[in-house]
């Protein structure tokens, strides 16, 4: 049934296979070899539930026929796969779960390099927990790698640690790392990471060390390799180093502006380079798709067409006096069907027709909020402060819609959307922000709420954290968020523990949240102004 798909993965598995890490054992080209281009295409087109299943079938494979390092190799495969989907947990518990990759040193220092990227990632640990974890596993997989003459992922490690060092360490050490990574990158004419180590090394030096020889030294470098090159990303990255370096070091106001614009037009190139690429990976998405439901199909009619005529042999053998008669009834059924499934066909066509163009809708809505957010941001550096406080504001609103549309861009497009998911985002995005001055404490029961109304429950929480930002006068301000089913439905609960000022009066952005709250069908509201507390009731229908 499956072996029209099989081939098709087969012939791209020729172009797609990467080198494997370690010493590899002789495997079957068809076999695992195939699995694993098969689940790395999938997972860089974004259907990331089909790579798992090939990643699944691998890791059989590898196991069945006693390839231990070729099993190693696809869970660490499987691990990145969750952290693209932000299952940073579930990610690093397959790592820990993995058994004997020390047997395979360059298996294991990829599998110490995928934890420091999970933990970096994701929000499970404390700050101080999380720094000494991966300082410590930085440490091992640096060891590893130079004992082992492992160059590549020597230099990308060492990258890495600089980058992750605590800003309480001396500016040298941090610099010490990216130096020595730059210098193996360039031993390999790996010049796109090669620029990335030494950007970081002329921010040190400019920002930190106020060496302007070597400064200026490394500019010049940057923008010789940079010519003729189409990196939008790193020259968004240096061009506005410089920028800020020609005003701030060197007071050259005409040079500030020249590199601050030539930096908007990286950051505009690179933007449109995304969405491009995002756009290809869609049409590849939606062609991975049809080819394999056309194949499902195709190999099942061939299974009922074989049935089929099997039980008409046997009926016409045994019942040859009423050959006409089941010719007649079979010629009957034949064009039923047929014409079954040419409506059904249609009918599909059209649906799948609706997906597309709902899925697109989203994805070119979010890409255009992003091009407004972009916008908001480059004409708040000309505004006064108050203007630029509401300019904020609608940022962050757009930001909430935008995440939305962004969620109901993954596969197709979703009637209901979870709304810890949903709040989870906000909540990352806004903490992202606000630079270390907010902590969020939250506990969600899972409701799945209807796309077309979830999108105000988003804007509540981005004005309740909003406010929190503005009116709360600590330093670092400590909110408990939490959504329980009750009796009655559920229960939204929001806490800043922050007394508001005692001459309080209900501002633009208090009156907007009350109204969001009557628009949702939300009950029983009320607001404490000496807590900075907010409830309400609420039901998935309405």
């Amino acid at each position: 049934m499956h072996s029209l798909r099989n081939i098709v993965y087969l012939i791209s598995g020729v172009f797609l296979s990467v080198t494997c890490y370690g010493q590899e054992e002789s495997v079957s080209p068809t076999s695992f070899e195939a699995l694993r281009a098969k689940s790395l295409e999938l997972s860089r087109v974004g259907l990331y539930a089909e790579s798992i299943e090939a990643i699944d079938e691998a890791v059989k494979f590898a196991n069945e026929n006693g390839l231990e390092e070729q099993a190693i190799m696809v869970q660490i495969d499987l691990a990145e796969v969750m952290r693209k989907t932000q299952e940073f947990e579930g990610g690093l518990r397959v790592l820990q779960n993995i058994e004997n990759s020390t047997k395979y040193p360059l298996q294991h220092v990829r599998l110490l390099d995928r934890s420091v990227a999970l933990i970096f990632e994701g929000n499970f640990y404390s700050d101080e927990k999380r720094k000494a974890t991966i300082q410590s596993l930085l440490d091992s997989a640096i060891t590893l790698a130079e004992r082992n003459d492992f160059r590549s992922e020597e230099a990308l490690l060492k990258n890495q640690k600089g980058y992750s060092l605590d800003k309480k360490a001396p500016p040298g050490e941090a610099l010490s790392y990216h130096l020595e990574a730059a210098d193996i990158f360039l031993e390999l004419n790996d010049t796109l990471n090669y620029i990335g180590a030494m950007t970081k090394a002329m921010v040190i030096y400019g920002n930190h060390l106020n060496n302007i020889g070597k400064t200026d030294s490394i500019i010049s470098l940057l923008l010789h390799e940079f010519e003729g090159k189409e990196w939008h990303a790193p020259k968004s990255e240096v061009y506005g180093f410089m920028a800020d370096y020609y005003l701030l070091a060197k007071k050259d106001s005409f040079s500030h502006f020249k590199w601050q614009a030539k930096r908007y037009e990286s950051l505009l190139m690179w933007k449109n380079q995304i969405s491009s690429t995002e756009m290809d990976n869609f049409r590849v998405q939606q062609e991975t798709l049809r080819f394999q439901q056309e194949a499902d199909a195709a190999a099942l009619a061939l299974e009922i067409e074989e049935n089929r005529n099997r039980t008409l042999f046997t009926i016409l053998t045994v019942l040859a006096l009423a050959i006409f008669s089941v010719a007649f009834l079979f010629y009957r059924e034949r064009q039923l069907k047929k014409e079954m499934r040419k409506i059904n066909g249609q009918l599909k066509v059209a649906n799948d027709k609706y997906q597309m163009l709902m899925v697109e809708s989203n994805h070119r809505i979010k890409n255009n909020l992003q091009t407004v957010i972009s916008m908001l941001e480059i004409a708040s550096r000309d505004v006064d402060p108050s203007n630029k406080r509401t300019l904020k504001r609608m940022s962050g609103k757009i930001h909430t819609v935008s995440l939305l549309h962004k969620h109901l861009t993954m596969d197709t497009h979703n009637e209901y959307v979870s709304l810890s998911t949903y709040f989870e985002k906000i909540i990352k995005l806004t903490t992202e922000m606000a630079s270390g001055e907010l902590e969020v404490n939250n506990r969600f029961d899972e409701v799945n709420i209807r796309s077309e109304r979830i999108v105000y429950f988003g804007l509540i929480l981005n004005e309740m954290l909003t406010n929190t930002l503005e009116h709360n006068k600590q330093s670092l301000k400590n909110v408990n968020l939490e959504v329980a089913k009750n009796e009655t439905g559920y229960e939204f609960q929001y806490e800043d523990n922050s007394a508001w000022d005692p001459n309080y009066k209900k501002g633009t952005g208090t009156q907007l949240i009350e109204r969001l709250v009557k628009r949702i069908g939300g009950s029983n509201y009320h607001f404490n102004p000496d807590s900075g507390a907010y409830k309400f009731i609420f039901n998935v229908q309405g």
